[in-house]
């Protein structure tokens, strides 16, 4: 069941519905701190029978599909893509990130940077005949 602080954020989103999770959170009466993680309250299962409620999944369906139909769809686009984000549909996205260059030393750095160095100058070269021929 919901809190009423988790009722308050969901009629406040309702009135105002460009506001965002975080600071509707704030004026229900949430600390900052925890309005700083508004995904700790969109997971909470109060939060999320309450979305089933209010934004039934079929409902949200309905919309989709009428999206695919309709010419003029931004508005009611993005109201359905805030409905997916307050019911937490959305998957969060992983991105690994890797730098070739993290177990190298300094010196190992500076070393490849000094077998680089002529291209480098040509490349610092180039650009600047090429931004001079543009100013012209």
């Amino acid at each position: 069941m919901a809190t009423q602080k988790q009722l308050r954020v969901a009629r406040i989103i309702s009135e105002k519905p460009r506001k965002s999770v975080s600071s509707a959170m704030r004026e229900a009466g949430y600390s900052s701190r925890s309005a700083e993680k508004p995904q700790e309250l969109t997971r909470s299962k109060g939060w999320q029978e309450l979305m089933d409620k209010h934004l039934p999944d079929e409902t949200l369906l309905n919309v989709h599909k009428g999206l695919l139909k309709n010419h003029d769809w931004r508005a009611r686009e993005a109201g359905l893509d805030k409905a997916y984000k307050l019911k937490g549909s959305y998957k969060a996205t992983k991105v690994a990130i890797s730098d070739p260059f993290a177990d190298l030393s300094d010196e190992e750095l500076d070393l490849l940077i000094a077998e680089r160095q002529p291209i480098i100058d040509r490349f610092m070269r180039f650009s600047t005949l090429k931004n001079n021929r543009n100013v012209k």
